[in-house]
């Protein structure tokens, strides 16, 4: 019996587990691991066992080889604490294989587990210019240089939808605008972040302008960025702070500034979000914004994850729901859990309720 016993005993001693973390690293069993990193999209470069513990790198378990075989099923990777789990019951050689984490945003119309906050674009449906009423305002002209016009939907360049605004300037004008038919609320000293997307179907230089409230440079908030691309889409965005304008019901205003040239421009995929209202006094970088918010056009939860891939857990969606993404993003609808892939170092999906 007692033979019996010392054996299993040595049996269960010999059983090797290898537990590799941020936290506690087996260095005597680095010798037989190679750490590889990536350095772009499909190329790696061996580095330090450490260099993983940043933060910055997910294990590629798919690409990773122990013992000459591709992707072990004794191999893992716990992308919540960052860490690589090996199981095994004898000393093996790996080469791990290590990608850059990548940003994977889901903006969902349905309830997102572990949300972190929920977005307004607080123009809702008028920002996809599908709708030609919508683009129908007007304020008081200075003078018979400027010209307002009613937005006319076009489907020669859409970046959304079936239709975007196209503004015609006319030789005789020095810019052209068009005026948002409702008003929209704003806060005093809210923080309101902005973006939309232009094409200028021309081989001339011009500059656009976005106003809120649209009648008075002394109040509100406006920028003039320039789109100098030539028959191509151009991104525009703003971050700033309503400090003049008061807690008001105001209309937008867009404008062409062709400067007394026909000059055609298009517009699409216009969102506002008061930041404010989302994330309170501690406001994202308008940097990270531009890179992970995509049009919307009604309130959606949000939440990013880093990763290799991004799996959101959503209450209430359909295997069969529509949902978009930038940047060659994939999304997949499955048994309530949606998974997002992509190569982009930011990938984001809108997932529409309706």
């Amino acid at each position: 019996m007692k033979k019996v016993l010392i054996i299993i005993l040595i049996f269960l001693i010999s059983i090797f587990i290898f537990f590799y973390s941020k936290k506690d690293a087996d260095t005597k069993s680095n010798k037989d691991i190679a750490f590889y990193y990536e350095e772009n999209v499909g190329n790696y470069v061996e580095g330090a066992d450490d260099q993983w513990k940043s933060g910055e790198y997910a294990l590629n378990v798919q690409n990773s080889i122990c013992d000459g075989e591709k992707n072990p099923n004794y191999l893992s990777w716990n992308n919540d604490d960052n860490t690589i789990i090996l199981k095994r019951d004898k000393d093996i050689k790996c080469s791990l294989y290590f990608d850059k984490k990548k940003k994977f945003t889901l903006l969902s119309g349905f309830p997102i587990e572990g949300s972190d906050r929920e977005l307004t674009n607080i123009l809702g449906t008028d920002g996809d210019f599908e709708d030609a009423s919508a683009w129908e305002g007007r304020v008081e002209v200075a003078a018979q240089i400027h010209s307002y016009v009613a937005c006319e939907t076009s489907s020669n360049y859409v970046k959304h939808g079936k239709t975007s605004c196209k503004i015609s300037g006319k030789s005789e004008y020095v810019e052209t605008m068009v005026t948002s038919t409702n008003n929209y609320h704003i806060e005093q000293d809210h923080n309101y972040y902005v973006k939309l997307n232009s094409y200028n179907d021309s081989n001339l230089n011009v500059s656009i302008e976005y106003w809120w409230p649209p009648s008075s440079t002394d109040k509100g908030v406006y920028f003039v960025p320039s789109n100098y691309e030539h028959k191509n889409w151009k991104t525009f965005s703003y971050l700033g702070q309503n400090v003049a304008a008061g807690t008001n019901d105001i209309q937008i205003r867009i404008d062409n500034n062709n400067a007394y040239r026909n000059l055609d421009l298009y517009f699409d995929e216009l969102i506002m979000v008061d930041l404010t209202t989302s994330y309170g006094d501690i406001i994202p970088s308008k940097e990270d914004l531009d890179n992970t918010l995509i049009y919307f056009d009604d309130t959606v939860y949000m939440k990013s994850i880093m990763g290799l891939q991004g799996e959101f857990k959503v209450s209430g969606v359909s295997d069969n729901q529509k949902i978009e993404c930038n940047n060659d993003g994939v999304a997949n609808v499955s048994n309530g859990v949606v998974t997002i892939t992509g190569n982009s170092p930011y990938v984001t999906c809108y997932l529409k309720n309706g």
